[in-house]
């Protein structure tokens, strides 16, 4: 008789109530995840745009002291000789990639500068997906 006014005694939660709070727990949970997700993205993408001024700011310093004898459309930002990549490297302590599905390619951005100081930084090799500007 003792032993079961032990059992009795203990104190805790059902099993029923447990699955109920580990349901309330994952439904929050689904509806919380895909927000994280996107706001995920917009900062990539906002990274890029902020990425791609930053490297037509580079290219203008140096279009300012360098004027540009042709047109030059659609070269790689790494991996080149060009010598206007060459300065964009030297403005920056280090290539940016790009991260954002929006803009990405290979995952390398591409500068046009034209003689008359038009410049364009695009995410795709072709000169498509325009970065900057906006």
């Amino acid at each position: 008789m003792e032993m079961l006014k032990k059992f009795k005694k203990k104190e805790g939660f059902t099993l029923v109530e447990l699955i109920i709070v580990i349901a309330i727990i994952a439904v929050l949970a689904a509806i919380a995840v895909p927000n994280l997700l996107g706001s995920v993205e917009k900062s990539k993408k906002a990274k890029d745009e902020a990425n791609a001024k930053l490297i037509a700011d580079a290219i203008i310093i140096y279009v300012s002291e360098h004027p540009l004898s042709a047109d030059k459309s659609n070269v790689k930002l790494e991996g080149t000789s060009d010598p206007v990549v060459k300065a964009v490297g030297d403005q920056l302590s280090k290539l940016p990639k790009v991260e954002s599905k929006e803009y990405k390619d290979d995952g390398f951005f591409y500068i046009s500068v034209t003689t008359g100081g038009e410049i364009k930084v695009a995410g795709k090799s072709d000169g498509s997906k325009v970065i900057y500007p906006k």
